[in-house]
């Protein structure tokens, strides 16, 4: 019997014509069922992969949305942070401002305490000539009246 070659069949040669094809069908049938499956397997795979791929791009814009909403809290603390720095350095300023003050009147109250001192010093001082003078008028005064008395008399 001879054979021969087609494709992935060995024919033999008193087979006919149909059977042959019948063959040559089956073989595409199978190459073709073979590819439908290939091609099922990677549909599945490839829908497997679309549906990740979905949820890390669901992910990724979630994210993406939360990074946005830190930068947006970062400015805003950046623009409180300045904010304070700017009412720290007024607060540093009227404490200077404040101390200056406060020097000016302690050496304000220590100058008016320095004369009161001084002025106390001279009213004391100046209460005792008093006092003498209030002794030496007397003394005058009752010499002066004593004086008339004597005067009134010898007149």
């Amino acid at each position: 019997m001879p054979f021969r070659v087609e494709g992935p069949f060995i024919i033999r040669g008193n087979l006919s014509e149909e059977t042959s094809a019948f063959l040559q069908a089956q073989h595409k049938l199978k190459v073709a069922s073979n590819l439908s499956a290939s091609i099922t397997q990677k549909k599945f795979v490839l829908l497997q992969q679309a549906s990740k791929y979905a949820e890390v791009k669901k992910e990724i814009l979630a994210t993406d949305e939360k990074v946005a909403d830190l930068k947006a809290m970062i400015k805003e603390l950046e623009s409180q942070i300045k904010n304070l720095e700017a009412c720290l350095a007024t607060a540093e300023s009227d404490r200077e401002k404040t101390h200056e003050v406060l020097d000016t009147i302690d050496t304000q109250v220590t100058t008016v305490r320095d004369r009161l001192v001084s002025e106390l010093a001279q009213a004391s001082a100046m209460e005792g000539t008093t006092w003498a003078a209030n002794e030496l008028v007397t003394k005058r005064q009752s010499a002066w009246d004593s004086l008339r008395t004597n005067f009134a008399k010898l007149s």
